[in-house]
């Protein structure tokens, strides 16, 4: 065997490591990224329970929430709305959280419709 075949033999075995190298990398780094995204939205509290409030419940967590509501706010666009709002029959459930007083929005910020408070 010369010189110049086994350079190429070594090469193509490095070149074979190193694409497999690179896929477990991009593997794992869209793993951490699901991981990420799915338990970011399993598991975030709204705004009004992450700070001790317990009006502010979707409506699962808390079925007279939505009755007592004064307001009604956007987790995904962080917004807050009167509930006769025309954007509240729009909004996702998934999405909803209820506050029963202005100091239960702080975080989020008002319609430019219905501009509650």
């Amino acid at each position: 065997m010369s010189m110049k075949n086994v350079k190429a033999n070594v090469n193509l075995k490095l070149e074979g490591k190193g694409v497999i190298a690179l896929v477990i990398v991009i593997v794992l780094i869209l793993a951490g990224f699901l991981f990420f995204v799915l338990s970011d939205t399993q598991g975030s509290a709204p705004q009004g329970v992450a700070n001790g409030g317990t009006s502010g419940a979707v409506a699962e967590q808390n079925p007279s929430a939505q009755a007592n509501a004064t307001y009604v706010g956007n987790l995904s666009t962080r917004l807050f709305h009167y509930p006769d709002c025309r954007y509240t029959s729009q909004l996702a459930e998934r999405n909803a959280v209820y506050f029963s007083s202005l100091a239960e929005t702080a975080g989020y910020s008002p319609c430019s419709v219905c501009m509650p408070g």
